[in-house]
């Protein structure tokens, strides 16, 4: 509880503070002691009391009458309240008000930076001890919240203290080491950055009870020296106005003029946390893009309170030539990089192409150029590095001084050359760095020691370069050199031709580079000019088209009328003519639906991604399968833990917070089990066959226990389980909308730690039907007897849960591991 309160409209009167303290400390009702009265302007002051309860009796009446006057009584919003220390000046920046007392002692926030190996470590293995620390503090308040370099905190000052006590404290017992790795091979950081991902450092991490990070500033460079200079531009331009540089699928373009003429698919306005459109850029993007960007904003204060620092509110762009206005809130240097770099992960998110920027924080936020610069350029290079996938292309700086434009060119060259000079020696190509920092974090050093030792391991058996000499490499087209590629990116190994040597391929990348050179040689084989032949080599997408007999069932049209209407899809024709079974028919693309001309019998057409659902073939989001030791063989299920960074994390991050709400994600792991799927693909192919409905599947939640866990994602789900929790629609395996549901301790159960299990499935649900008790199998269907239902509900006509009775008609794509909050 607050002791302070917020009230508005009071008059002006002499001595007005001493007033509003007899008035307070004379009432009847509370007689509680006022510890201080701050007035913040016309008609409005903050009074802070001695004593809590005080402070919420006083606002069970949010109306009094003061001097013959009504005054409201309002909680005092957090960004009112100072902290011990606080200076006029600070107040007055922070909130745009004068106070003529500082000092109070509310809710403060502070922050641990420890580095980000030791908050990796922290987050992960003492999460417990995390959470019974913030229990141990609840009368203070106090909140914990994981950042990238520590911990965020709130709450009373004394709270915060020993909050931040305790966790440096924590840390001080973790045990660090440091592995030095020579580079010799090309690509080496993106091997490090996979195998800590899912592959086999991420299993010495979990082995071993440690974390394993790249060196930072090791880091940094080798992506300008791989992601930045191997590019076919690398150098800066010269224009006095602009600078560009390419980082991965990203154009960074540096330029002088004015912000809010700059046509963008969205702007990133810097401002204060209560959305301050008085002076400033904010005033500036204000008056050009109009009133309805200040209604806008004081909208999202008015219904969502005010943001906190580095939070991103979107608000539309009025007048302005761009998309959606992001204002990114009270940015300050520490931050600067990742402020950059989520305000490009909300872009392209929203699904735009481009973005610009002014130079954060160079005007009212105190950060200087030389800072600003570095740290922009960081964050964007985060992005492009951590974001491969990505729609956002071009990130614009639009700067309005020559002093800074000069500093960012200064140090584009800098990140390019490695000097100050537009050339590159020898010398400066030699001075990248040739070694890879690795720090590890650990229990006890034991534990740093054999990871270190299996680490080096991995990297001793490193091997990335394979060349391919063959003759028929001159003679590809462009179209198959580009396949080739696509293939390359697809499989993580680049490809590239070397035309000096006569022709000559050389394939880089980690450890499967010889399964890829084994597929390349092959395509090289072939003699058939037919791309489709050349395309199915490789694995790469094709599709077939299909038309549907009256029962239902899917016939596949033939090669050479499958290759002739995918012809006219590609090419956005009309129509085709075909024949099949001895019939001239015509197919019209648009419509989906073919024609036969003698009779005008008419047939429903699909088109089927075999890329997605033959046999072996995964979702394109899928990592590689790593191979068991054992058998020789891809492994039968494998867990990959998503980065809490990444879009396919937030993606499921979102859906889940979305429903669930009070929970703490302590993990989310993607599930790649190709038998699994396949047996999916297929049920699929079954379901779509017999449904004309072009919804037949649906993303669902399933509560479970750790225990279950351990055979559903190698085994999947298994009906033969049904009726632990009921079966009142059928003796199945039932799945909810809503993450909620499955989230009651019912479904899934929390374990000693007061972990609980979650998954995020797909889910075949064809045409459904309300369920029974009774039910075994879904019944047959009323408008064609001999097809039953796919599923069966609670409701059909508003169904919250969903019940299948086939093992294979479920895939349980993501396990979230996750804790409840209390309120």
């Amino acid at each position: 509880m607050a002791r302070s309160v917020f009230l508005r409209g009071i008059p002006d009167l002499p001595a007005l503070q001493d007033e509003v303290t007899a008035y307070f400390e004379s009432h009847r009702q509370w007689r509680g002691k006022v510890r201080e009265v701050r007035l913040l302007g016309p008609g409005q002051a903050i009074v802070t009391f001695a004593d809590r309860c005080v402070a919420q009796s006083v606002l069970s009446f949010p109306e009094h009458r003061f001097h013959g006057v009504s005054v409201k009584i309002e909680p005092c919003p957090h960004y009112l309240v100072t902290t011990y220390g606080n200076s006029q000046a600070e107040m007055t920046e922070k909130t745009g008000f004068t106070s003529h007392e500082a000092g109070t002692e509310e809710m403060v926030s502070g922050e641990v930076d420890i580095g980000e190996g030791l908050a990796e470590y922290l987050h992960t293995y003492r999460a417990d001890d995390i959470t019974e620390l913030e229990r141990r503090l609840s009368p203070e308040s106090v909140e914990i919240t994981n950042t990238k370099t520590g911990f965020s905190i709130q709450g009373t000052g004394n709270g915060v203290s020993d909050a931040k006590e305790d966790l440096e404290h924590m840390a001080s017992y973790i045990k660090t080491g440091v592995l030095v790795l020579p580079i010799t091979e090309p690509g080496i950081h993106g091997f490090i950055a996979k195998e800590k991902a899912e592959g086999q450092i991420r299993a010495i991490e979990q082995d071993r009870q440690c974390v394993i990070s790249v060196d930072e500033t090791c880091l940094l460079r080798l992506v300008e020296n791989d992601d930045i200079s191997a590019f076919s531009t690398p150098q800066p331009s010269h224009d006095e106005d602009k600078c560009e540089l390419r980082i991965g699928g990203v154009t960074l373009l540096v330029k002088l003029g004015n912000l809010t003429t700059e046509t963008a698919g969205a702007i990133v306005v810097p401002t204060s946390n209560v959305l301050d459109h008085s002076k400033g850029l904010a005033r500036t993007v204000y008056k050009a893009a109009g009133h309805s960007v200040l209604e806008q904003c004081r909208e999202y204060v008015k219904t969502e309170g005010s943001p906190h620092s580095g939070d991103i509110v979107i608000v539309e762009g009025g007048r302005l030539p761009c998309g959606p206005i992001l204002y990114l809130t009270c940015p300050d240097a520490r931050h600067l990089r990742s402020d950059v770099r989520n305000c490009l992960c909300l872009a392209d998110d929203l699904g735009v192409w481009s973005a610009a920027f002014p130079a954060i924080g160079t005007g009212g936020f105190g950060i200087k150029p030389e800072r600003c610069v570095r740290r922009m350029i960081d964050g964007i290079i985060n992005f492009a590095q951590n974001h491969r996938e990505h729609k956002l292309a071009l990130v614009k700086i639009v700067v309005y001084q020559d002093k800074i434009m000069e500093t960012f060119r200064t140090e584009i060259i800098k990140r390019i050359t490695g000097s100050t000079s537009l050339g590159r020696s020898t010398s400066e190509r030699d001075s990248y760095p040739n070694e890879v920092l690795l720090h590890i974090f650990g229990p006890d050093e034991t534990s740093v020691e054999q990871a270190k030792k299996k680490v080096q391991e991995i990297m001793d058996n490193y091997s990335t370069h394979e060349i391919i000499v063959d003759s028929a490499v001159k003679q590809l087209s462009t179209e198959e050199r580009k396949m080739l590629q696509v293939y390359g990116r697809r499989e993580r190994v680049m490809i590239t031709i070397d035309e000096e040597h006569n022709g000559c391929y050389h394939i880089e990348g980690s450890c499967d580079v010889r399964a890829a050179g084994a597929v390349v040689r092959r395509f090289l084989a072939d003699r058939i000019e037919n791309s489709s032949t050349r395309r199915e080599i490789l694995g790469l997408r094709l599709f077939q088209w299909y038309y549907v007999l009256p029962s239902g069932e899917c016939r596949p049209f033939g090669t050479e009328n499958n290759d002739r209407i995918e012809e006219i899809y590609a090419e956005s024709q009309p129509t085709a003519y075909c024949v099949t079974g001895g019939e001239l028919c015509l197919v019209d693309r648009h419509n989906k639906i073919m024609t036969v001309q003698s009779s005008g019998a008419t047939f429903d057409i699909l088109r089927e991604d075999l890329a997605r659902n033959t046999v072996g073939a995964v979702p394109e989001t899928w990592d590689p399968q790593p191979y068991d030791r054992n058998s020789n063989r891809p492994k039968v299920c494998h867990i990959v833990t998503l980065s809490p960074v990444s879009p396919e994390y937030r993606m499921v991050q979102s859906k889940f917070l979305s429903g669930v709400g009070r929970a703490r994600i302590v993990s989310i792991e993607r599930v790649q089990s190709p038998a699994l799927w396949e047996q999916y693909s297929v049920m699929r192919r079954t379901i779509s066959s017999r449904n004309s409905m072009t919804s037949i599947e649906k993303e669902l939640w399933h509560g479970t226990t750790a225990e279950a866990c351990r055979e559903i994602s190698p085994n999947g789900f298994n009906r033969r389980y049904s009726g632990q929790h009921g079966t009142v629609y059928g003796k199945g395996t039932y799945f909810a909308v809503n993450a909620s549901y499955s989230a009651h301790d019912t479904y899934s159960k929390p374990d000693s730690r007061g972990w609980k299990k979650m998954y995020l499935a797909k889910v075949l649900t064809g045409k459904y039907t309300k369920g029974s008790r009774s039910m075994a199998v879904p019944p047959r269907r009323q408008d064609s007897p001999e097809l039953p239902y796919d599923s069966t509900v609670d409701d059909k006509r508003n169904p919250s849960t969903f019940v299948v009775f086939h093992d294979a008609q479920a895939y349980p794509q993501y396990l979230i591991t996750f804790k409840m909050v209390p309120k």
